[in-house]
């Protein structure tokens, strides 16, 4: 068991605290065994590589495929890149779940435009056109919805993990 290697491994992710991929990192070590870990964000894919990299963190946890929207190209030309200075010691599947995330209050008819990472936005690209929902692209999706909250807008919600 990994639990019985490692005491609370720092897992770099790309994001803010609440993206899937900090929810990818927590789930793919409790699957291994570990209960506890401290996960910590970075802004960039290739700010988690080279953290890794430098032994800043102990592992990552990054996306590589997309069922609907295929290859995260970035991560792989970053794999191809950082050859020999980090390695692939698993993988996890983690289930997406999309939710429209709005300022308490707000009703689903004061939405008028939907903020989140443009694979996102290509996933709920239908629901969105059905519900007279603009598409707001952003960073991704958490900070997209730190973004909502800390900007106060009411008539903009989140495409996020509900965690």
């Amino acid at each position: 068991r990994m639990s019985e290697l490692m005491s609370q491994p720092t897992v770099g992710f790309q994001g803010v605290p609440g993206a899937y991929s900090e929810s990818a990192s927590i789930e793919a070590f409790a699957a291994a065994g570990v209960d506890e870990i401290q996960a910590r964000g970075f802004h960039t894919f290739e700010d988690v590589f080279v953290a890794l990299s430098k032994g800043a963190i102990d592992y990552a946890v990054l996306p590589v495929e997309n069922t609907l929207g295929g290859s995260i190209h970035v991560n792989y030309d970053l794999l191809l890149r950082f050859h020999g200075a980090v390695h692939i010691l698993g993988e996890y599947t983690l289930r997406v779940r999309h939710t429209l995330l709005a300022l308490p209050g707000v009703q689903l008819n004061d939405i008028k435009k939907a903020m989140s990472h443009p694979q996102a936005l290509a996933q709920t690209e239908s629901y969105l056109r059905t519900a007279g929902i603009a598409p707001l692209v952003g960073y991704d999706t958490a900070g997209s919805a730190e973004l909502v909250v800390q900007q106060g807008l009411r008539d903009t919600a989140a495409i996020a993990s509900i965690h």
